[in-house]
């Protein structure tokens, strides 16, 4: 199995529609070159796929994936999602997790903060860092909701949105204390974090510990 992660397309009107579509066909071809036929591939959207929550970001966003099914129909494609602040409509997830439970699992974000699934042996555990509902301000995790999905006998994966130490300087970047949470992801298990709002690629690999990507 491959995964792929995809982030903050800030879907608003058909250019940003457009654009989208060309960087996944350019994908889906290095995908076709790369991965043999019937093989599955997961896709893992870190959020911002909206704009400042509009219904319409979430039609394009359709298309999207439908776009993604038709080019990679000889393939098990599968998604996986987790909320950003731009997904966040009049500070609510409902219409984030309406279009979710099209493409990937019927969760509620807005009622559960936190789930996981079983890839390849290892365990994905996907989280909303959204928990203020407030798009500007600082990240913020349910570590104890988190904790609850941790499988001691597997590698265990966290996705979520908001940063821990990649930052450009704003506040609103990163989870909020930071350096505590690391340590508690730290005791917990989690072995790899990753994240998206950023807008970088940037990978944080300590001596000891969990990665960051």
């Amino acid at each position: 199995m491959r995964f792929f992660i995809l982030s903050d397309l800030h879907l608003s009107k058909p250019f940003n529609g457009s654009v989208a579509n060309n960087i996944l066909k350019r994908l889906c071809r290095e995908i076709r070159k790369d991965v043999e036929l019937g093989a599955t591939i997961l896709f893992i959207f870190l959020g911002d796929i909206a704009f400042r929550g509009t219904v319409i970001s979430f039609e394009y966003a359709k298309d999207c994936l439908d776009f993604i099914y038709s080019e990679l129909n000889e393939y098990d494609v599968k998604f996986e999602f987790v909320p950003g602040n731009h997904d966040l409509a009049t500070v609510s997830l409902t219409l984030f997790d309406e279009f979710v439970k099209t493409y990937g699992k019927d969760h509620s974000f807005q009622d559960k903060s936190t789930y996981s699934n079983e890839y390849a042996g290892m365990n994905f555990i996907f989280t909303d860092s959204n928990l203020t509902r407030d798009h500007s301000a600082p990240g913020k995790l349910d570590i104890e909701s988190i904790n609850r999905e941790i499988k001691t006998d597997r590698k265990n994966l966290l996705f979520c949105h908001h940063a821990l130490s990649h930052s450009h300087g704003d506040t609103h970047d990163t989870i909020e204390d930071s350096a505590t949470v690391i340590n508690r992801l730290n005791e917990i298990g989690i072995n790899f974090f990753f994240h998206g709002h950023v807008h970088q690629a940037d990978v944080t690999v300590p001596e000891k510990g969990m990665v960051e990507i």
